[in-house]
């Protein structure tokens, strides 16, 4: 909005005659001011039209949000072979953090966390424009050539500097998980209380490099095993000292999360991240999805059937002398916004 200031050209009220000395100096005194009123009712219109314009703009970017929200998974499914929950907040009306769940044609579960670098709408376009892409994938078809032709589309097609950083998985009934990362934060690994990264081996983000190949990485779960995914807006979450929550802080909070209920697990984090930041404004969404294995036979217990105190002295040293190995391989990661 732009304010008018005193002494601005708005118009110009003209009077005219045909005698000469017309107009005495009442009469310029009571034209004056008829220009101050007419300027004053000029200045009104034009700020009454801007805030329409603006609440105009308002429903527009309303309209976008409840879209892509609506976009986002609600009520999450019972799968035989997987207990999953998530959660997404954008720091603006509309956000750069996407995730998904979905079932694929043959009898397996894909799920994804995402990071379009940017904030606004620019940044929800590019997040729709994925998972539309990825969304086909419900037919069947090689996750690495999904990313492969993602990648290349993207590079051709939106703006310079856009891109995202995703995890992809696709995980079967017996356990099998088969994954790429895209330049994303490892997502923790929680196996038998013990929390890793164990999903660090990757590539490019998606939309960066045209040149980048993808390939799919296999890793075998147990039953019980959950994954932590996030956006780097819960460990880039800052305080009002401007110190961030941290990735070694998130390691501490899920270590002796024993088969914890998903949705406390997922409260518990972000309680922890609200506590910290102490009502600061943050600059980056934070998304997070929780996965958890669970063998298809034993489909018939849910995680809240499991108290959150489950996890005993005995267990806790059990996890750390148990925890899992990490997929060890350097990537190329990039860190979006």
């Amino acid at each position: 909005m732009v304010n008018i200031k005193r002494g601005d050209f708005l118009g110009v009220l003209y009077l005219d005659s045909r005698r000469t000395a017309a107009f005495s100096k009442l009469d310029r005194q009571i034209l004056d001011a008829l220009a101050a009123d007419a300027a004053s009712i000029l200045d009104n219109a034009r700020l009454v039209e801007r805030e329409r314009e603006r609440q105009r703009l308002e429903q527009e970017i309303n309209i976008a949000r409840d879209i892509q929200q609506a976009l986002l998974p609600r009520d999450f499914r019972e799968y035989p072979h997987l207990a999953v929950t998530g959660f997404n907040l954008p720091c603006l009306s509309v956000g750069g953090d996407y995730f998904d769940v979905f079932p694929l044609s043959d009898g397996r579960t894909a799920f994804l966390i995402a990071d379009v670098s940017g904030k606004g709408l620019g940044a929800a376009l590019l997040t729709t424009m994925l998972q539309g892409a990825l969304s086909g994938m419900t037919l069947g078809t090689d996750p690495a050539r999904v990313f492969n032709h993602v990648n290349r589309f993207l590079c051709d097609h939106s703006e310079v500097g856009r891109y995202a950083t995703m995890f992809f998985g696709i995980l079967d009934q017996e356990g099998h998980l088969e994954f790429i990362n895209a330049g994303h934060p490892s997502p923790f690994l929680i196996r038998r209380g013990a929390a890793e990264e164990a999903f660090t081996e990757g590539s490019y983000p998606v939309g960066l490099v045209p040149e980048a190949e993808y390939t799919a990485v296999c890793l075998k779960l147990e039953p019980g095993d959950t994954l932590v995914l996030f956006s780097d807006g819960v460990t880039e979450a800052m305080d009002p000292d401007e110190q961030m929550f941290g990735i070694a802080r998130l390691k501490e909070l899920l270590t002796g999360q024993l088969e914890c209920p998903l949705e406390q697990l997922q409260k518990c984090v972000l309680e922890a991240v609200e506590n910290f930041a102490r009502g600061a404004r943050q600059a980056d969404d934070l998304t997070l999805l929780i996965v958890r294995y669970r063998a298809a036979a034993a489909a018939a217990t849910t995680d809240t059937d499991v108290p959150l105190s489950a996890s005993s002295s005995s267990s806790a040293s059990a996890a750390a002398s148990s925890a899992p190995p990490p997929v060890s391989a350097p990537h190329a990661a990039a860190a979006s916004g």
